[in-house]
């Protein structure tokens, strides 16, 4: 009897170790040697597994893509049907960072010289914008998405900055004070 295929399992230990390796030595520095080593298998299983670096970099993104928005429809799927605000803050700013969130800030560093990753990344910003505007219009009805549109904007901006700060540890008085500001910036809406 043949031996079980372990392609599958050495194919997301891999893609683990680029996650791992992207947060800590940033694209461009998330070369075979070090994804070998974080994956603890040979250059040559790496290879033989997905490919070369630019085949395996596709593979991660094509998988972080995609956990990134099963992710978002988990966080959707829990939100109450009123007063789904409070509740969203409290998963966006309470907590000691997201991976998922660190990968995307490496990623957008290296957007700057990769039109791929710029892309998608653009795509993927955008698709979260536009899911705080309609959690947004949806809580507040009376407001213009002309209103609700920069609010979202901000509330972005204020979650991916505190995010950016995780590495640093013991952030957690800007965390908390990140999260008012969002609350803060919400309630503009009310009036």
């Amino acid at each position: 009897m043949p031996r079980p295929s372990l392609k599958a399992q050495r194919q997301d230990a891999i893609l683990d170790a680029v996650g791992h390796c992207i947060v800590q030595y940033g694209v461009g520095g998330t070369t075979l040697e070090k994804l070998a080593e974080t994956a603890g298998m040979s250059r040559s299983l790496l290879r033989h597994n997905i490919g070369n670096r630019d085949a395996i970099l596709a593979a991660f993104l094509d998988r972080f893509f995609s956990e990134s928005e099963r992710e978002v429809e988990a966080m959707l799927a829990m939100l109450p049907e009123h007063n789904a605000m409070p509740v969203l803050l409290d998963m966006l700013f309470d907590g000691e960072g997201n991976q998922t969130t660190l990968v995307a800030l490496s990623l957008t560093a290296a957007a700057a010289s990769d039109e791929p990753i710029r892309r998608r990344l653009s795509q993927w910003n955008q698709a979260f914008a536009d899911t705080l505007t309609e959690l947004l219009q949806s809580a507040y009805p009376k407001q213009t998405r002309q209103a609700v549109e920069p609010v979202a904007a901000g509330v972005m901006g204020i979650y991916f900055n505190a995010e950016s700060l995780t590495a640093l540890h013991g952030m957690q008085a800007l965390r908390r004070a990140s999260k008012q500001a969002a609350h803060q910036l919400i309630q503009t809406l009310e009036s």
